[in-house]
């Protein structure tokens, strides 16, 4: 049993741990090489904002303002009006709630290269200190959590519970190995977190050093992009196993192991300061109470550590009073996604905390969205939760199409939940452009061509096989496509539910060559704005006729390989157009435009199925 100053300590070392590890690591976010950095309390002299934290403040505040039944559409919405910067996967989840997506959905749809991001393992403690020892409990509410802005069922989701299951086994004290090895029995013993946690735990007892246990992991988990959840949550095993009796010791192994120090630093520190307590972290840092910074909207004033302790205190006392039901809860699953000319079954679950006869629920969804139904008769008891399937179609008169299509469910007149489709984007893909690598002139009657194939041997060989079986991009063809801000030869169209664009989707031609792919989109207003594009392939880029970017070279796909920090779009119908070049069967690309640079939230505008008609 955990006594109440014990947990009170324990809580102010969590969070005071949090905000030392994470401002030591702060500068060095995305360092991915090894340091050779040395503790010193001066790191606390400038306390910087960390989403590690904010976010955490921000679920306590809805919290303190919901209570302890609040829910994870509570959670999107104080994400979404109060935090204003939006790297990887906030990006995205805060684009799909302006499109009335809701968690789960939230978190899955349109968010596949970042599901494995370390949004959602980096505010596990919130739930550990509220569930002291109840890892059970912990991990429930580490998984609502992490669906609002990652897949269910990703690793992502599967480090918080991890995290909060080990933070909230650490009140109850234990060796470090054994605190891990049973906190990995929240997650799936198939999976690759729990397999990557499980070597670092066999390869420390072996003997292996924080070096020796990098290098496996690099080798066996590691992901070029820094904030990616296997390698880090790895780091963050190993640090404590190898340094678990010297706080400042494993906050710097883990910080100078690199990729996401401020994150892999706050949590180890974390960690450390609930088995130590506030307390000794103070004297051994030598830092009373720092205080913190916030990078999120809050209407706390009193930013220091113990404070926020307090806080988390008082919600703990609540949660074991609180024993009232939860309010009306609207799930929506299956694809959101809809284009020109198409139908869509909207499946939404809907929970009642209350008993209803006949409860009148209606439905409405932005235009050109039409329902075959706006409202349904239910009878609920209480807690009960109903299936409702509704059947959307697009106006068969529609010429736009909004990316974001959000719909509400009112009983009574009162919003009790959301719901949104995604407009698709609509293309017009032209290509294949293709070449031979030789040109072979007419041939005369029973002439054989391979008299122009070059080389001998093993060359000719190579040579004529390459004829044969492979192709050339026709790159200047596909360029001669762009006239002005449109495109002038024979074209398919495609419509494209998320973000990346597969040329596998679209395309039917297996071979290399090059493709134009050109979207008409419509602006309300004058307006400046970021521009990001993904890629692993050759690219150009087009806005309005004009040529933005040129990139040569395939690589691995990642969303911000180009970026136009300032581009200008007019009000009326806008152009962008890709010439890509197909060289292996993942050809893809992306783009979003961005409100304010890097890491702001994404910018929607309505599709165009025909500008002629516009």
């Amino acid at each position: 049993m955990i006594k109440i100053n014990d947990y009170e300590n324990k809580v102010t070392g969590c969070f005071l741990g949090k905000c030392i590890g994470g401002n030591i690591g702060a500068p060095y976010e995305g360092m991915k090489q090894r340091m050779d950095l040395k503790y010193s309390p001066s790191y606390m002299e400038n306390m910087l904002p960390n989403d590690d934290l904010d976010l955490q403040v921000l679920w306590l505040d809805v919290l303190e303002s919901k209570g302890i039944n609040a829910t994870a559409a509570d959670y999107a919405t104080a994400f979404n009006e109060n935090c204003d910067y939006a790297p990887g996967e906030y990006a995205f989840f805060k684009k799909n709630y302006r499109k009335g997506i809701m968690p789960p959905l939230s978190g899955s749809f349109n968010n596949e290269y970042f599901n494995n991001g370390m949004g959602a393992p980096i505010r596990s403690e919130l739930w550990a200190c509220l569930y002291p020892g109840d890892p059970e409990a912990a991990v429930a509410r580490a998984e609502t959590d992490a669906c609002v802005d990652h897949p269910a069922g990703s690793d992502s989701v599967y480090g918080e519970m991890f995290l909060a299951a080990l933070e909230s086994l650490c009140f109850c004290g234990g060796s470090m190995a054994e605190l891990i090895e049973t906190a990995l029995k929240f997650v799936p013993q198939n999976g690759r977190l729990h397999r990557a946690v499980s070597d670092v735990l066999a390869y420390r007892r072996k003997g292996l050093d924080i070096n020796g246990i990098m290098d496996r992991i690099i080798r066996d988990y590691g992901h070029s992009e820094s904030a990616m959840v296997h390698q880090n949550i790895c780091i963050i095993a190993a640090a404590l196993t190898c340094c678990e009796h010297s706080f400042t010791d494993a906050v710097m192994a883990a910080v100078n192991c690199g990729f996401d120090t401020d994150c892999t630093g706050a949590t180890v520190g974390a960690v450390m300061g609930i088995l130590l307590g506030g307390d000794r972290v103070s004297d051994i840092c030598g830092v009373k109470d720092a205080g913190y910074k916030l990078g999120i909207r809050s209407p706390r004033t009193d930013h220091s550590v113990g404070a926020l302790a307090d806080s988390v205190c008082r919600m703990r006392e609540r949660i074991k009073e609180d024993s009232g039901g939860s309010g009306y809860c609207v799930t929506q699953i299956g694809s959101p996604a809809i284009g020109f000319g198409e139908k869509r079954e909207i499946v939404l679950k809907i929970r009642s905390p209350r008993k209803l006869s006949n409860a009148l629920l209606k439905f409405d969804i932005a235009s050109p969205v039409k329902l075959d139904t706006y409202e349904f008769a239910l009878n609920f008891r209480a807690g009960e939760e109903k299936t409702v399937k509704i059947a959307a179609c697009v106006d068969g008169a529609a010429k736009i199409l909004p990316e974001a299509l959000p719909g509400t469910v009112r009983l009574d007149g009162e919003i009790i939940g959301r719901f949104g489709l995604s407009g698709k984007r609509r293309w017009r893909v032209y290509g294949p452009y293709w070449k031979n690598n030789i040109v072979i002139p007419p041939l005369g009657e029973g002439e054989s061509y391979w008299k122009y194939i070059p080389g001998e041997g093993d060359d000719f060989m190579d040579s004529l096989r390459f004829f044969h079986i492979a192709s050339l991009p026709d790159e200047s063809g596909a360029a001669e496509a762009v006239n002005g801000c449109g495109c002038k030869s024979d074209f398919i169209t495609a419509d494209t539910a998320e973000d990346i664009v597969r040329l596998s989707d679209c395309t039917g031609f297996d071979g290399n060559s090059a493709y134009m792919f050109s979207t008409d989109f419509l602006v309300e207003d004058d307006c400046t704005l970021g521009l990001q594009i993904g890629r692993n392939t050759p690219i150009k880029v087009w806005l309005n006729g004009e040529n933005i970017a040129t990139r040569d070279g395939n690589e691995m796909f990642y969303h911000e390989s180009i970026h136009k920090l300032s581009v200008k779009l007019h009000n009326g119908v806008n152009n962008l157009s890709f010439m890509i070049v197909k060289n292996s069967g993942d050809t893809k690309f992306s783009y979003q435009f961005l409100s304010n640079g890097v890491c702001s939230d994404h910018v929607m505008f309505s599709t165009v199925k025909d500008k002629e008609e516009i």
